[in-house]
């Protein structure tokens, strides 16, 4: 009986430890993406044409196309990206940034990471050319 109990207790101390080194693994690289700065871009300044731009932030890596026509956006489409349970998240930042046509946009409440990746990979497009 007690050797029963050893083994029990001892998978569960092993379970708890995965999911907490899992824990450790998906949250790393948090922070820096929350405190990350967005630069507005002048879009008057920039020529028609199509802009690729990435982000690499682990879990939140993504790559972005943004069509310039008459110095405005006019479209942010999705070329790559990780997607997670958030949908919904990319429409609504591509929406706001289309709207107002600037990056600098409130993000998404709940999902600040994933829409300050989002706007990283379109500061990278716009940078680009």
């Amino acid at each position: 009986m007690k050797k029963v109990f050893k083994i029990t207790l001892i998978i569960v101390l092993v379970i708890i430890f995965i999911l907490l080194v899992t824990m450790g693994l998906m949250a790393r690289g948090l922070n820096d993406i929350k405190a990350m700065a967005i630069s507005d871009i002048d879009i008057n300044s920039m020529e028609d044409g199509t802009y690729t731009g990435n982000f690499d932030g682990g879990r939140w890596t993504n790559q972005l196309e943004v069509e310039i026509k008459g110095q405005k956006i006019t479209d942010i489409r999705i070329v790559k990206d990780i997607r997670f349970p958030m949908e919904g998240i990319a429409e609504k930042i591509f929406h706001q940034v289309l709207k107002e046509q600037s990056i600098s946009v409130d993000v998404i409440s709940g999902a600040t990471v994933t829409s300050k990746a989002y706007l990283k990979s379109i500061e990278d497009a716009l940078l680009s050319k």
